[in-house]
């Protein structure tokens, strides 16, 4: 049989199908879904149970590149001086707040997280409850995704809160 030198070859595209969404968006029913959890969502000061950690999520691996969260961050009830530490990691690398001047600025001004392409959590966000000798009720802080660059945010998941409780 007689092989051409140019019709040897083809080449096949294989999309993404359609999201449920009416009117359809085209190439996205696997689009990541990012949402955010306590676990443990209670910090007790003055015990070694007084972290507070968060969790960034995705529901689907992403292959079409890094999914990146923008998070506002809300005191409630509580105050920076309520924190020992903050610990987190984003585009350029580890962080550990421990001063109330970091810590408000953590507050007043939110953070960007990222997770992977290829993978589905963020590097966690941990808070260390202050072990003060202020007898005082239970104070409530909270994280809410504003939003995310390559996946959609969750409608139910979208916003988490921790407590700490006084010892």
């Amino acid at each position: 049989a007689d092989v051409s030198a140019t019709e040897g070859s083809a080449t096949g595209t294989i999309e993404d199908e359609p999201t449920t969404d009416t009117p359809p968006v085209e190439l996205e029913g696997d689009k990541p879904t990012v949402s955010i959890a306590a676990s443990p969502d209670t910090g007790v000061e003055g015990t070694a149970a007084n972290s507070i950690v968060f969790e960034v999520s995705q529901d689907n691996v992403s292959e079409v590149g890094a999914t990146t969260v923008v998070l506002s961050a809300d005191l409630g009830t509580a105050e920076a001086a309520d924190f020992t530490s903050i610990s987190y990691t984003d585009a350029t690398g580890a962080h550990t707040l421990t001063t109330e001047a970091e810590i408000q600025n953590f507050f007043a001004n939110g953070i960007s997280v990222t997770i992977a392409a290829g993978d589905t959590e963020a590097p966690t966000i941990t808070f260390i409850a202050e072990d003060d000798t202020i007898y005082e009720q239970s104070e409530s802080f909270s994280l809410t995704i504003d939003s995310a660059t390559g996946a959609d945010v969750s409608a139910t998941e979208g916003s988490a809160t921790g407590t700490i409780e006084d010892e």
